[in-house]
């Protein structure tokens, strides 16, 4: 049943994403429910769960959808329509309306373990090059400068600060350093570590290279 009931939540997911090019994508996606299911080898959880918020954790966040409550309800009722019980659905939404990074910057919230299982991976995967890359992607379609050195390094306190960023670098330097230290396991951190490394060195090269070093 299990096997079933992904199948039509990712089949869903596939399609709701298709057309994103902000690094939201279905490639995205994929990689979120990958590393979940890394991170559920060794921290324990309710499997089913942890990979239907994986799937579904970007489908009506407000930065995608112009209806995110109408978008919510929709995957709501999908989900009760594949066999879910309503009470897991409704722990399984609780989880997507609080999992995402803007959410917890002012008042973090405590999900329950398969909404963190699910929140860690899609924070690894917002860590390292591929999650550069999405970042100055996003940038561009929201016509950001890549960087502007002038600017002081962004402080995340608000949710409001983290949608006002003043260029893509500043703003993918502050936000790793905050994910990083908010992931919930000991296993997301491990794995963690090799991505922060490489940001950390590209973040280095970038200041020497647009200054015309060699």
């Amino acid at each position: 049943m299990m096997k079933r009931r992904l199948a039509h939540v990712q089949a869903y997911v596939q399609a709701e994403m298709a057309a994103d090019h902000t690094g939201h994508d279905v490639a995205h996606v994929n990689r979120v429910v990958s590393l979940a299911r890394q991170l559920l080898q060794t921290e324990p959880a309710n499997e089913e769960p942890t990979l239907v918020i994986a799937y579904l954790h970007d489908v009506g966040d407000e930065k995608l959808t112009e209806t995110p409550a109408q978008k919510r309800q929709e995957v709501s009722a999908k989900l009760q329509e594949w066999g879910y019980p309503p009470a897991l659905v409704m722990k399984i939404m609780a989880d997507i309306a609080h999992l995402s990074f803007a959410k917890n910057l002012e008042h973090p919230y405590h999900l329950d373990r398969a909404g963190q299982i699910a929140q860690d991976a899609d924070r690894l995967d917002a860590l390292g090059p591929i999650a550069i890359a999405r970042t100055f992607a996003y940038g561009a379609i929201h016509d950001l400068p890549m960087y502007a050195p002038e600017n002081e390094p962004a402080v995340l306190s608000t949710k409001q600060a983290y949608r006002q960023a003043r260029d893509t670098f500043h703003h993918y330097q502050a936000r790793s350093e905050r994910v990083v230290a908010q992931l919930n396991t000991p296993t997301a951190r491990r794995l963690a570590a090799p991505r922060m490394a490489a940001t950390r060195r590209f973040l280095a090269r970038f200041r020497i290279e647009w200054q015309g070093g060699a």
